[in-house]
């Protein structure tokens, strides 16, 4: 076993960087943790306790925002800006619909300067409305109240604790008092929101306003007011924390300014509760200390085991790719940055068999290639042909004629076996099909005929040599077979962005959607489409040009077939 492999390096930089943490907290045990820890767990207790004065500022902010919106209401303001009571039905609604919306409110009232009175619901004595709120409906009264009190004062069905918001509705830019908005909140739903925050903490809590009314107290049955008459400071200040004694036990008190109304929030926090926490932590810290170096050992060496494992098998896998074995492949166990080396690992193993297995089919298909080129270049069927229509011109006449079909065939034979360029000019392979096209007429005389339509502009374009030729023979041959009208082949060519397209077209006897079907999924057929034509120029065409490029067939029956050739407008082998 070697004693420097990154196994043991590993183990003991592990058990070494344990110890050393260890001596250390050791130190902050004995040193600094109580003290330390007695403040964080104060400050937390406090933090949770903050928690209810979020929340209870959360729900009056919810109060303020629903008085602003009825206050800016239009129609609302409309009504009272008119006094005229028409529209009281309306208003009613508008304050119905607000209360359904949401669950903490008990009824919305607004009082108008005529003495109006508009309501939620139908429960309302507008006039013991009227007289629970007479003080505040003078605009020297404090702006948005929040008041103790009970529905049955002015309700009759409702018989509920509540707490009243009050605002005057007062339009600031032409400075008139239309009227006064009371909002009865639900009280059971407020207190509701105090215990669901406070109801897990052993702390104490309560809620008074400035004038040291009780609004609130967690636990509801205890009897806090003895904080406030100790120390009526906390009526006046804003933020306080000191320590007294609460019914006999040793506390912090906290107090603190609830937004958006005249309340404060007090917490009361017993310190034997704390301490009790901080002494059952240190004591069950020093237990996991002691089980915590025994198991220490084991750990680091299983730490150290479980990286290096994964290693050691990527390294042995690596051996055998270096021997010739490419057909190795990693089980990836981990999702770190070791099963990404070891998944990148195998990617490159399959990559390379890949380009490897891709390398022999592009010579396989280059050499398959260039044997059916020249297999299609000495077509014994074509040669004989020719050579059986030059005996007959001879036996038959003694005319010129016989020199041009020579020459014909002279030139088609020069530009097949004479020039090994893949690449030609558009023009030259058109002049070898117009050659091709001179030998055809001798045999078939006026049977068919054939048109050019290629700008002179795109003549001198590169294109792979002896493409063309293959489908006007297919046209010739088995477009024009057993048609009884003269046949035609049309070739034109074009330039659309960085694409050359060639089309031949002829007026033969077409195909059915079934044979064209046949022969682009390269399907065994009685004709020899795929044999030395449309296979073998399509495969030549992408193996040369990609495979956005390639040869394309529309046929109809009775109709007539189009080719059409997609190469690159500079073609680079």
């Amino acid at each position: 076993m070697n004693f420097f492999s990154i196994r043991n390096k590993i183990f003991l930089f592990y058990a070494c960087t344990i110890l050393i943490f260890l001596s250390l907290v050791a130190y902050i045990l004995y040193s600094l943790f109580f003290n330390t820890l007695k403040e964080h767990q104060i400050n937390y207790s406090i933090e949770l306790a903050n928690k209810t004065q979020y929340n209870l500022e959360f729900f009056l902010n919810s109060v303020n925002n629903t008085a602003a919106l009825i206050s800016k209401n239009s129609s609302i303001l409309d009504e009272l800006s008119s006094m005229d009571g028409l529209n009281k039905t309306d208003i009613n609604t508008i304050l119905e619909n607000t209360v359904s919306a949401h669950e903490y409110l008990k009824g919305i009232y607004i009082i108008g300067q005529n003495g109006t009175v508009y309501v939620s619901d139908w429960g309302v004595n507008s006039e013991a409305l009227i007289e629970s709120f007479q003080d505040f409906m003078d605009l020297d009264s404090p702006d948005e109240v929040f008041k103790d009190s009970y529905t049955y004062k002015y309700h009759s069905s409702l018989s509920a604790r509540t707490l009243t918001y009050t605002k005057h509705i007062y339009d600031y830019k032409n400075n008139v008092d239309y009227g006064l908005l009371i909002i009865a909140i639900n009280y059971d739903i407020l207190r509701e929101l105090i215990t669901t925050t406070s109801v897990t903490l052993e702390n104490k809590m309560l809620v008074v306003d400035t004038h040291g009314e009780t609004l609130f107290t967690f636990p509801f049955n205890a009897y806090l007011d003895e904080v406030i008459f100790k120390h009526p400071e906390i009526l006046s200040q804003n933020k306080l924390r000191f320590t007294d004694k609460v019914f006999g036990a040793e506390s912090i008190i906290v107090s603190d300014t609830v937004k958006y109304s005249d309340w404060k929030i007090v917490s009361i926090h017993p310190l034997n509760n704390i301490l009790a926490d901080i002494q059952k932590l240190f004591v069950e810290m020093l237990k996991m200390m002691g089980i915590f170096s025994i198991i220490t050992a084991l750990f680091a060496y299983a730490f150290s085991y479980s990286i290096t494992k994964p290693i050691m098998i990527l390294s042995s896998n690596m051996k055998e790719v270096e021997k010739g074995n490419l057909s190795v492949n990693v089980k990836v166990k981990n999702n770190d940055e070791l099963g990404e080396l070891t998944t990148v690992f195998n990617k490159m193993v399959r990559r390379i068999n890949q380009l490897i297995s891709k390398t022999k089919e592009n010579e396989k298909q280059k050499s398959e290639m260039e044997f059916k080129i020249l297999q299609a270049q000495i077509n014994p069927h074509f040669l004989y042909n020719t050579l059986d229509s030059i005996r007959w011109m001879a036996a038959l006449q003694n005319a010129p004629v016989i020199s041009t079909m020579v020459s014909s065939i002279i030139n088609l034979l020069k530009y097949n076996f004479s020039r090994k360029d893949t690449l030609v000019s558009l023009s030259e392979e058109i002049e070898s099909v117009k050659n091709y096209i001179a030998i055809q007429k001798f045999r078939y005389g006026d049977m068919f005929d054939i048109k050019y339509d290629i700008p002179d502009t795109i003549l001198e374009y590169k294109t792979i040599k002896f493409i063309m030729q293959p489908i006007v023979e297919n046209a010739i041959f088995h477009g024009f077979e057993n048609i009884e009208h003269i046949g035609l082949i049309e070739i034109s060519a074009y330039v659309k962005k960085d694409f050359v397209y060639i089309s031949i077209t002829d007026n033969g006897a077409g195909m059915t959607e079934e044979e064209l079907q046949n022969i682009t999924n390269r399907k065994p057929s009685n004709k020899k489409y795929l044999e030395i034509g449309i296979k073998n120029v399509d495969d030549r065409i992408k193996f040369y040009c990609g495979e956005a490029c390639g040869l394309s067939l529309k046929s109809i029956k009775n109709k007539g077939t189009t080719a059409t050739f997609k190469l690159p407008v500079d073609i680079k082998l």
